[in-house]
């Protein structure tokens, strides 16, 4: 077998198995602008995750009610203590940070703030639970109040399980003039929830905020800014290493708390019976209760990152804190303005929406559809998945990348097949499709990936593609095979 014999079959392993992928960042496809209904599905549901059988939120939809926001309106509920509201999340794990831009409003677009006392929307950081069945079985009638343990019925809820971290938009305050919007921030380990609110840098007639919560270890820092042109604000500083790796974050609302007591379901730190009839029913008139809710919030995307490496622990912990009570403390005053705030808070890459779909009806969810992730470990990340057409959910992929040899006027080349998106433009060793590059790449040494390879179209012999949107790309070596004394291609994913 002479020299030249060897390396089409190496081309062909190479080909196969040098599909690397650079991103800018692996949380990208977790985040949502709300421009299409279909990102809906993409979201989690307490209610459902934990099996409560008691949706809380009268309307919750996405580029549906309002064009390009996800819209979120609560019946009358509560988080305090063991008092479980609504949550719509995502599964993040390791360090992030977090924004979302939210307009807080009244119900049927009344002018000024939301009436009720605690009717806020904002973020919130929680830990999951390990329960799917918290409904009580066999069910109970809304009016009837099951005793704590609830004697003749089975649940999978416990008191004293609650740990989160949030911090809301809204009327916390209560009895302030109807254009002064205020804000709560609370942290609750085991149910023991500690909470403030205040009004402090809220502009009147702002009911637009953003938020933003950021997590580096243990250490969790919340900010807030205040319309379009506001500064932004470093409210509060939690440690918590009791909280895991793998967090809920994601939007919480809640509103009306005075129905909340008024109807017996939080008479004291210990009324578990009344927090567990809180927390398995709908409030509304028909179910019999006593309610006024009154809020709605319009959230007009919200992003999932990866902190800069400039913020660590130590950063955030030298951070000049509002909550401190020594005035409002600015983060244009801190070393970290260039990496938190308005940097954090920009738009995602061009494929942020279309990855993270194709990733939710591979069936993945949580850390395993971010960007980088492999799922079903056969080392191609979810984004090189997805920008050739494979299955990011089983190892057992369609050849969508071959190595094949081509003539052009007689001559012999050693060419790479790949499927790619369609839309895209192609150049001399590139395919650009928005923010997403397939780079193509040639060598003779397998060590300098110098050599730049030829742009064909893709041979009609190549099968047939089956996923909807791709197309076979095509490249060549510069040398033909009886010139070559060696050669390989590959290609790789940037994005």
């Amino acid at each position: 077998m002479n020299r030249f014999s060897l390396s089409p079959l190496f081309a062909a392993i190479c080909c196969c198995l040098c599909c690397s992928t650079t991103v800018a960042d692996d949380l990208a496809p977790l985040s949502d602008e709300f421009d299409s209904a279909a990102s809906l599905t993409n979201w989690q549901r307490l209610n459902t995750t934990e099996g409560w059988a008691a949706d809380k939120l009268e309307t919750h939809d996405v580029d549906t009610s309002v064009a390009g926001k996800m819209r979120i309106m609560p019946y009358t509920t509560s988080w305090y203590r063991d008092l479980t509201g609504p949550l719509v999340y995502k599964e993040v794990t390791g360090d992030f940070v977090v924004t979302t831009e939210l307009d807080v409003q009244r119900r049927g677009g009344a002018a000024g703030r939301p009436v009720p006392q605690f009717s806020l929307g904002g973020i919130m950081i929680r830990t999951a639970r390990s329960i799917t069945a918290a409904a009580p079985v066999p069910a109970a009638a809304p009016s009837t109040v099951l005793p704590w343990p609830p004697s003749g019925y089975t649940t999978e809820w416990t008191p004293g399980t609650e740990n989160y971290i949030f911090l809301a938009f809204g009327n916390a305050i209560g009895n302030t003039p109807a254009n002064q919007w205020s804000y709560e921030v609370k942290t609750t380990i085991d149910s023991n929830s500690t909470l403030y609110y205040n009004s402090l840098g809220v502009p009147a007639d702002e009911g637009r905020v953003t938020l933003q919560a950021v997590r580096r270890g243990n250490v969790f820092v919340l900010l807030r800014k205040h319309g379009p042109s506001g500064d932004w604000i470093v409210e509060n500083r939690y440690t918590r290493p009791d909280m895991p790796q793998t967090l809920q974050v994601g939007i919480t609302t809640y509103t009306d708390w005075n129905n909340i007591q008024a109807n017996s379901m939080f008479g004291g730190n210990s009324d578990f019976q009344g927090q567990y009839h809180h927390n398995r029913n709908v409030m509304t008139a028909a179910n019999g209760f006593s309610v006024n809710p009154d809020l709605v919030v319009d959230a007009e995307y919200f992003r999932f990152q990866r902190p800069d490496s400039s913020i660590t622990e130590t950063t955030l912990n030298a951070l000049a804190l509002t909550s401190a009570g020594a005035g409002t403390r600015f983060l244009s005053d801190t070393a970290l303005a260039s990496v938190l705030g308005d940097a954090q808070a920009v738009l995602g890459p061009s494929y942020t929406t279309p990855l993270a779909t194709y990733l939710q009806n591979s069936g993945l969810s949580g850390s395993d559809a971010t960007t980088s992730a492999d799922p079903d470990g056969d080392g191609m990340t979810n984004i090189t998945e997805w920008a050739n057409g494979t299955d990011p959910s089983t190892g057992t992929n369609a050849q969508h990348i071959r190595h094949i040899f081509v003539e052009e006027g007689g001559v012999t080349y050693l060419a790479l097949a790949y499927a790619r998106l369609t839309g895209g433009t192609e150049s001399t060793n590139q395919y650009q499709l928005g923010d997403l590059t397939y780079h193509l790449e040639g060598s003779t040494d397998l060590e300098t990936w110098d050599l730049q390879p030829v742009a064909i179209t893709a041979p009609s012999s190549l099968p047939a593609l089956t996923t909807p949107g791709y197309e076979w790309g095509c490249v060549r070596l510069p040398a033909p095979v009886d010139l070559a004394d060696r050669g390989y291609l590959r290609f790789w994913v940037e994005g």
